[in-house]
């Protein structure tokens, strides 16, 4: 026979949240049923949800106690007194379990506002988790070493100045700063938006300003940016810095940008890429991540369209995304 080629993929990524209940001790019937039919709701109507299959580990599951809705990661387990355990059991989960910061909001009373903020909340988090599940399919684009940007980052704390250190993540308290110095070092303009995520899953973009132009030339420095932390609330935060090949019109990531949880929207729909830059055409990055993370099925044929041409000689230059995280406590 012939000579036989085969070609090595990316792994698809999965951009689902599977969500679960999880039933705490002497929670009442009836409660218990309204929380897990606003789970299935919220699951069903929402292509970023899937209801979770009992024969896999849920990626998040809802509970409800102390008149709140709380969150758990896989890793992350009930307060002991809350858990049904035995005597000895709660005795052993008292000595053993160890300090966990968990995501709550305060619970609505009524079965409709239930379900709506579980699948605000839902969103939210899986928009977030989508965004960072981004950065490991965007490949060596991402990566420092191969990055059109130069960057370099210190904190102040304690009234000195040191390197941030990149091979753990870092606790900051009230009142730390980090300081970061951006230089295009490519040869070509770069688009570069800076985005900030809270320990609430609020997303912020910090740079550029509404109106300003985000266009960095070759050779360029942005003036340092300095990012004051405070601990309202303590949790894990993302520092985002994104970039894509600076063609025509400036684009930015401004349609990234959500409320954090507990905080009602602004709007009752979510913006696209689309609907910022109206008649103009998004970027493949722009397109690549509306598809993602807000499941915009028409992004996603418009970015397989947009780099069918480009497959053919070479992989389309999407751009670069480099996450930064860090803990801040009281």
């Amino acid at each position: 026979p012939g000579k036989v080629y085969s070609v090595l993929k990316e792994p698809a990524l999965d951009f689902t949240l599977s969500v679960a209940t999880l039933a705490t001790a002497g929670i009442d019937s009836a409660e218990l049923q309204n929380l897990e039919l606003s789970v299935q709701k919220a699951a069903e109507n929402n292509p970023l949800l899937v209801a979770w299959d009992k024969s896999e580990v849920a990626d998040l599951r809802v509970s409800m106690f102390e008149k709140s809705l709380w969150f758990l990661s896989p890793d992350q387990s009930l307060p002991c007194e809350y858990q049904e355990l035995t005597p000895t059991e709660l005795q052993r989960c008292t000595i053993e379990r160890t300090p966990q910061r968990l995501l709550t909001v305060p619970s609505p009373t009524s079965p409709l506002r239930l379900t709506d903020s579980i699948s605000s909340a839902l969103t939210r988090i899986a928009k977030v988790e989508n965004l960072i599940k981004m950065q490991a399919h965007m490949g060596a684009g991402g990566a420092s070493n191969n990055s059109p940007l130069q960057i370099a980052m210190t904190v102040r704390k304690n009234g000195g100045e040191q390197a941030y250190p990149l091979t753990e993540i870092p606790v900051f308290g009230d009142g730390d700063e980090v300081t970061v110095i951006i230089k295009n070092i490519s040869r070509k303009p770069q688009d570069v938006s800076l985005l900030y995520r809270d320990a609430m899953y609020g997303i912020v973009q910090i740079w550029p300003e509404a109106g300003d132009s985000n266009r960095v030339q070759a050779g360029d420095q942005l003036a340092p940016i300095v990012l004051e932390l405070y601990p309202e609330p303590e949790g894990l935060e993302d520092f985002i810095i994104m970039s894509q090949p600076g063609d025509g019109i400036s684009r930015d990531f401004s349609f990234l940008e959500q409320e954090p949880l507990g905080v009602r929207s602004r709007s009752a729909g979510s913006s696209t890429a689309f609907s910022l830059r109206g008649e103009e055409q998004p970027s493949s990055l722009q397109l690549l991540l509306d598809a993602a993370i807000f499941a915009n099925d028409g992004s996603a044929e418009k970015f397989k369209v947009q780099s069918r041409g480009a497959r053919k000689q070479s992989k389309p230059n999407l751009g670069g995304m480099q996450i930064y995280s860090w803990e801040v406590r009281q």
